[in-house]
């Protein structure tokens, strides 16, 4: 059974200053606002158009990760029980003839309370209280990724056989029957 997926965004709130799109000049703006859900973002710092660039933060915090669940059901074949997401990050993005940077700095992921099981199963397969990677950053150019601590707490995974020799957790892993675009799915999951 399909389910829709709906989502309020609101109250917003947007703040861009002196805006211009003459060259060199920076725009400071800001972004936040809150979901029906609870869910909270924010995102400010400064963009240019000429040459393209940006440079801030994002914020994301109470992400509940089964309410997306309309949104991949077609794709997978795990169900997300229950799982809250926050995150940070800085970054430093330009694209111009002479220079070309995309990083991240000063960034943080934490997932909290989360639970996966196969999709209509009764047991769950990760069990995980608490994950965190703190102080990361990320350089595309320098292919370069750093993490300065990694975090798990009451962690179990479940894994199990059955008669036919499959391991629930492969079986969470391939595509969903319904996935018309196996390899989109594929993606999806990596």
């Amino acid at each position: 059974v399909r389910t829709p997926f709906k989502r309020i965004i609101g109250p917003l709130h947007l703040d861009l200053e002196n805006f211009h799109t003459e060259p060199g000049k920076n725009s400071p703006y800001s972004f936040a606002g809150i979901t029906d859900a609870g869910e909270m973002f924010s995102w400010h710092g400064y963009v240019c158009l000429d040459p393209l660039r940006s440079a801030g933060g994002l914020t994301v915090n109470h992400v509940t990760l089964n309410k997306f669940f309309p949104l991949y059901q077609d794709l997978v074949r795990f169900d997300i029980r229950s799982g809250e997401i926050g995150m940070h990050a800085d970054y430093q993005f330009e694209l111009s003839p002479t220079n070309r940077t995309a990083a991240v700095t000063n960034a943080a992921f934490a997932l909290n309370n989360f639970k996966l099981a196969q999709l209509g199963g009764t047991n769950d397969i990760v069990d995980l209280f608490h994950f965190a990677m703190i102080h990361m950053s990320a350089d595309l150019e320098a292919h370069h990724f750093e993490a300065g601590r990694i975090l798990a707490s009451d962690a179990h995974l479940f894994l199990e056989r059955d008669k036919a020799k499959q391991i629930n957790a492969v079986e969470i892993s391939k595509p969903g029957n319904n996935t018309a675009d196996k390899s989109g799915a594929v993606i999806f999951i990596l």
